[in-house]
């Protein structure tokens, strides 16, 4: 058994426009109550959308407290407070714990979503130190030709896709 890990689980590219869905992952941990965390990323890619419980502290039966009402989503680039804690009893092993998602607004290469503060707590309430992995998301945009934007993948666009006229029918020179 390792050091205990919690890891921003996402997809490594997403189209702007999309929802991207982070899990929240825990891993190698045994006797687990309750985890609060805060994330972190660029806010003129991303903007939190909402949070959702996971599985994991819900094994064995478990009664969860999860209150979406308490996020504090006040500071831009950040979401912080999403509280999850078990009424009794304990979980152990890996698994997800709670899934956030963000609406993509702007395009970036590898753009760093990260943790804020983290507690993890073992009955009592015992904090637990944990590894944290943070994710990188890139988030592209589909050019279109022929609109007068330069966009990403196009060498030209002189707002049409007629060929012959010095920027191709696929904005190449």
């Amino acid at each position: 058994e390792g050091v205990p890990k919690l890891s921003l689980i996402a997809q490594d590219t997403i189209q702007l426009g999309q929802k991207l869905k982070v899990d929240i992952h825990i891993k190698d941990v045994t006797n687990i109550q309750g985890v609060a965390f805060g994330l972190k990323f660029n806010k003129d890619v991303f903007s939190f959308e909402s949070a959702a419980e996971g599985v994991f502290l819900k094994q064995n039966n478990g009664n969860v407290i999860f209150d979406p009402t308490i996020i504090d989503k006040s500071q831009p680039g950040e979401v912080n407070n999403i509280v999850l804690f078990r009424f009794s009893g304990s979980a152990s092993g890996e698994g997800v714990v709670a899934t956030v998602y963000f609406n993509t607004i702007g395009t970036a290469q590898n753009s760093l979503i990260h943790f804020g503060d983290v507690e993890v707590y073992q009955p009592g309430p015992i904090s637990v130190n944990v590894a944290k992995v943070n994710a990188q998301v890139t988030v592209t945009s589909t050019a279109v030709c022929g609109n007068s934007i330069i966009e990403q993948g196009e060498e030209c666009d002189d707002g049409n896709t007629i060929n012959g006229d010095g920027c191709s029918s696929i904005c190449k020179l």
